[in-house]
């Protein structure tokens, strides 16, 4: 925005559109409401709008309040954290700087974000979600997550499926960490398989990683 009127206007607008979901969100007994994604400059430096739109969705929305910040230079810099019911990350950091990293590089980069996250955990008190986390079916999925497949990517369902093993493995049991949501699984049900390289895990090996975790007991927050 180029100046404070434009700000205002801007949240008002945007208080009138996160308004509009969250009493369809009430309507339709939704356990849990996102008020924003990675918004990162409005998020960053606008804490007491924030707060107020916080505020505000609360008294139309009685359920839980999370926001979707993106986990480079976001989501460590939001001070409102205290305000809502869950930490939400879009977690699509790197875990290797090599495109064929061993499993054991793959868990020591996770280990080391772990523990940046639950500093803010600390900070806020409030427990941590992943918003979105994902890895394509290709090699050197760990290197940039968050890009899209290019033509030139060549398949790699065992790297994807490392991967989403790592981050089971890292984050499951850790009390603050209260679960993720995979990006990404299309409802057209034809993508996916062993030719694909994109970010579903349906009919490739990352699927069954998914399936045997899925199947413990949830650890007790």
């Amino acid at each position: 925005m180029q100046d404070e009127d434009a700000w205002a206007q801007w949240f008002a607008d945007y208080q009138r559109f996160i308004l509009h979901y969250a009493r369809l969100a009430t309507a339709e007994q939704v356990e849990l409401f996102c008020i924003g994604t990675e918004l990162t400059t409005a998020a960053v430096e606008r804490q007491a709008e924030w707060r107020r739109l916080i505020a505000q969705v609360r008294a139309h929305y009685p359920g839980s309040l999370v926001y979707a910040a993106n986990w480079f230079e976001e989501y460590e810099h939001i001070a409102f954290w205290d305000a809502l019911d869950y930490i939400g990350i879009n977690a699509f950091f790197p875990l290797s700087a090599a495109s064929n990293p061993s499993l054991e590089e793959l868990r020591q980069k996770a280990a080391a974000v772990a523990e940046k996250i639950a500093l803010v955990y600390q900070r806020s008190g409030k427990p941590v979600i992943f918003t979105e986390v994902g890895f394509k079916s290709v090699r050197g999925t760990s290197v940039r997550p968050w890009k899209w497949t290019r033509q030139h990517d060549v398949v790699d369902l065992e790297a994807q499926a490392r991967c989403y093993r790592v981050i089971f493995e890292t984050f499951w049991s850790r009390p603050w960490f209260y679960g993720m949501y995979w990006w990404k699984w299309y409802s057209d049900l034809q993508r996916g398989g062993a030719r694909h390289t994109g970010f579903t895990p349906r009919h490739k090996p990352a699927e069954q990683i998914l399936t045997e975790w899925y199947q413990k007991p949830a650890p007790a927050p």
